[in-house]
């Protein structure tokens, strides 16, 4: 199990770190400084929203349960990292920004019994995407990564 902390993992713990503590300190300073105002900085909203479901409002007041489900996720996917599921570079940091952000929105269960999201883009047609926050936006790219790195034939 000490394969996790072997060099090539490196860029895995910092792609994690980094979007987990970006996520942090961005949602630190929002609940610091918003309050409950509405900034427009031309094509985005900041403002306080506190999620206590998950994407684009589903299953909400589920706090507890997507938190656990955030803990398992997590624990599923060191669980990979620990037996080298990811070979290359490019799987291995798709899945640290994905972990990253998984844990910026499981603390926030954990801690605050809610999501703490902040920005909203409001040009959007139908309101698409609903109002959202870093961690968000890491779980995004981390799974669109590992998805195009399965497309393009590497070993997850």
């Amino acid at each position: 199990m000490n394969k996790i902390y072997n060099k090539q993992n490196n860029a895995l713990l910092i792609s994690m770190g980094i979007s987990f503590f970006v996520d942090r300190i961005t949602k630190y300073i929002v609940l610091k400084t918003l309050g409950e105002k509405v900034f427009y900085f031309g094509f985005i909203e900041l403002m306080i929203v506190k999620n206590t479901g998950a994407a684009f409002g589903i299953l909400e007041e589920n706090t507890i349960a997507l938190g656990v489900l955030g803990i398992l996720v997590l624990v599923f996917f060191f669980y990979l990292v620990c037996v080298g599921s990811f070979k290359n570079l490019f799987s291995k940091i798709s899945t640290g920004v994905l972990l990253g952000g998984i844990m910026g929105n499981t603390w926030d269960r954990i801690f605050f019994r809610f999501v703490i999201d902040f920005m909203h883009f409001p040009f959007f047609p139908l309101s698409v995407f609903q109002v959202f926050n870093i961690a968000d936006i890491c779980i995004t790219f981390g799974a669109v990564g590992l998805v195009i790195d399965s497309l393009r034939g590497k070993k997850l």
